[in-house]
């Protein structure tokens, strides 16, 4: 029912998307018969229907969102607690129309954990690679940190040149890095399943983090701070830190808990428990009863055409 390319790399939002249609679609036949708009998108102003689902996946800062205040939008459909909050904040959005559903992620078993330890980073190098890098950097010890994304700032012209290219120069000077570039969600569980910690230290407020729910129920220890939904997502099972705006302080609280998470996992910290309440929340078992709730309610609308 949503638009994406069955051979590309998905994103968190085309991601929900693909699953929706596999998962959630074939169990709410009548969620076809509504007009949905899926937010990173536009509002249709030129379309004649008279009412529609929002399904956003974006941060109320993001852009301007006004137009979800237009009557003809019924119900609007958000990821987080977080997100719905700073709607009602930034646009004054009904919350009688709105509904809070949490993405979800397959079941993942943690493999062992073994050798070096590993980091893993997934995401864009705008949400806070740098960062990163410059942490290892302060840190001798012989880890791997392992980058999952494009690291070229190919795809958008909003990447700054000079910090691709200083970040690419690092990642080819420090052997403990290894690029693998885009991979699809399945090779990316697989492979981080073995790995040991998630280091995100994200600069932009999150609305969602899949990657830090499979990295939970992978088993691996999480740092990231507190900006966004991570915190909700997180459910209180990692290591957060406060945010902090400048980078060379956000590296150094970065590079302290990186070595913390060392200690603990040589110390026999387990992620067991995480990966157990991770997988049972996030799960598409947990999700459906939550889109089962929000399918009687649209079901019970009679404002659709």
């Amino acid at each position: 029912m949503f638009d994406y390319k069955e051979d590309q790399f998905l994103g968190g939002t085309e991601l929900m998307g693909k699953r929706f249609d596999k998962d959630i679609l074939p169990k709410f036949p009548n969620f076809k018969e509504h007009h949905w708009i899926m937010v990173p998108g536009t509002f249709p102003d030129n379309d004649i229907r008279k009412s529609f689902i929002v399904w956003n996946h974006l941060h109320a800062s993001s852009s301007d969102y006004r137009w979800m205040n237009d009557p003809s939008i019924k119900n609007i459909l958000f990821v987080s607690n977080y997100q719905q909050q700073s709607f009602v904040s930034y646009y004054g959005i009904d919350q009688k129309k709105s509904f809070v559903i949490n993405n979800y992620i397959p079941n993942i078993v943690p493999k062992e954990k073994n050798g070096k330890i590993k980091i893993v980073f997934q995401s864009s190098l705008n949400r806070g690679l740098s960062v990163l890098l410059k942490a290892i950097k302060q840190i001798d010890y012989d880890l791997e940190v392992h980058i999952f994304g494009d690291i070229s700032g190919s795809d958008s012209e909003i990447f700054n040149r000079h910090l691709v290219k200083s970040i690419n120069d690092y990642c080819e000077k420090d052997k403990r890095i290894v690029k693998h570039g885009r991979v699809s969600n399945e090779k990316l569980i697989e492979e981080i399943s073995g790995m040991h910690m998630f280091v995100y230290p994200s600069i932009i407020e999150e609305v969602s983090c899949i990657s830090l729910m499979e990295a939970m129920a992978a088993g691996l220890y999480c740092i990231h701070s507190n900006i966004g939904a991570l915190p909700e997502t997180s459910m209180g099972l990692t290591d957060s830190y406060v945010f902090v705006n400048d980078e060379e302080y956000h590296a150094k609280i970065i590079a302290e808990k990186i070595m913390i998470g060392i200690e603990k996992i040589k110390s026999g910290w387990s992620g067991d428990e995480q990966s157990k309440i991770a997988n049972r929340v996030y799960s598409l078992e947990n999700t459906l009863e939550k889109w089962k709730n929000f399918y009687d309610k649209v079901e019970r609308s009679t404002n659709y055409v």
